[in-house]
């Protein structure tokens, strides 16, 4: 009975303890480089935590005649934080490569037709294992003038 208990809580101990982790990367998405003012900011910016080698696949739909202005941002021991804007999973077509660009923090979009895509996000110089840290994806868009 004594050893129920005991793992009892430890088991709450541990969904505690991870809900806390997980709770303190809320609203790191304003640590991202704003959008320009005439942006709305998106309901599809996302706060989260990377770890190493774990890749984090963001799935967006984004609507025609807009301009979409994407920005990650990371703790810094997580180093430059990589990202690729893919068609799909299945095909994963790469629309968009930010290793390309010297791992530029932020990036605008024109789309012309509605699209699904999915925003693969990573840390490849992070190298503590088992640790996690808090980044973050901003969203903006505005009409196509």
């Amino acid at each position: 009975m004594r050893y129920m208990r005991l793992i009892g809580v430890f088991l709450l101990l541990t969904v505690v303890s991870f809900a806390v982790s997980a709770q303190g990367c809320r609203d790191f998405d304003k640590k991202c480089p704003p959008p320009p003012k005439d942006y709305k900011v998106s309901t599809l910016s996302k706060s989260f935590s990377l770890e190493k080698r774990k890749t984090v696949n963001i799935k967006l739909t984004l609507y025609g005649d807009r301009i979409y202005f994407f920005s990650v941002a990371g703790k810094s021991k997580l180093g430059k934080i990589h990202y690729r804007l893919l068609e799909n999973l299945e095909t994963s077509r790469v629309l968009y490569d930010n290793a390309s660009a010297g791992y530029e923090s932020s990036k605008m979009f024109e789309i012309s037709s509605a699209i699904n895509v999915v925003l693969e996000i990573s840390a490849p110089n992070y190298h503590l294992e088992n640790a996690r840290e808090c980044a973050a994806l901003l969203v903006g868009y505005k009409p196509l003038k």
